[in-house]
């Protein structure tokens, strides 16, 4: 029918527009239709928000079978959140073990609970979130897709409007651009989207 037929063509386009980001497996392209039938309906949803769902969830599976416990998933997103940030605004990348050993510290301090720095890296290790460099003890997140991607969502968490500003002036440079893409998939805070709307002007 016409209204298959569209929807088909709306697919086709939405991942044809983000296969740069992600590996267009067939498991991924499910994860699409699946997002699309339920939510195309829904004014709020657009086909960015929708992929933002997917591509979170590509990482949540990639991760859920690599979390021991009392690791959770969301507790790794959260400190894979703030390592990619604090890389990012100390321009530090390869992330070391120490930064990551103090990302988690300060986690602990934050939120309590116990979270073992081993464990950590070798779940992020294992879900292939991220890469060991060599020998020298230095990690980096396995595509800068990622990297952008936790960047955007340590900005969004902590309403970081001045990091979005930034990024806005230096969109045309690095992962920059795909920051504030992954922000506007991501975020449904007002002051950020103002935040954006105000520096674009």
């Amino acid at each position: 029918s016409g209204d298959s037929d569209a929807l088909c063509g709306r697919i086709t386009q939405a991942l044809d527009l983000q296969r740069r980001y992600m590996p267009l497996t067939p498991e991924i392209i499910i994860q699409c239709i699946e997002y699309f039938s339920v939510f195309q309906m829904e004014s709020t949803q657009n086909d960015g928000s929708i992929f933002g769902k997917v591509f979170e969830s590509s990482i949540t599976n990639a991760l859920s079978s690599h979390v021991p416990s009392p690791l959770t998933v969301d507790k790794v997103f959260t400190i894979l959140g703030k390592i990619a940030l604090q890389g990012h605004k100390k321009k530090k990348y390869p992330i070391t073990d120490t930064d990551i050993t103090d990302v988690i510290s300060a986690y602990i301090k934050d939120y309590g609970g116990k979270v073992s720095v081993v464990d950590f890296v070798n779940c992020v290790l294992n879900a292939r979130i991220m890469v060991k460099v060599g020998d020298s003890g230095t990690y980096k997140f396995c595509n800068n897709n990622y990297l952008a991607y936790f960047i955007a969502s340590e900005i969004c968490k902590s309403k970081d409007t001045q990091e979005v500003i930034a990024c806005l002036k230096t969109a045309c440079f690095g992962i920059y651009s795909n920051i504030l893409l992954f922000v506007t998939y991501i975020t449904n805070d007002q002051s950020i989207i103002d935040a954006l709307l105000n520096a674009a002007l």
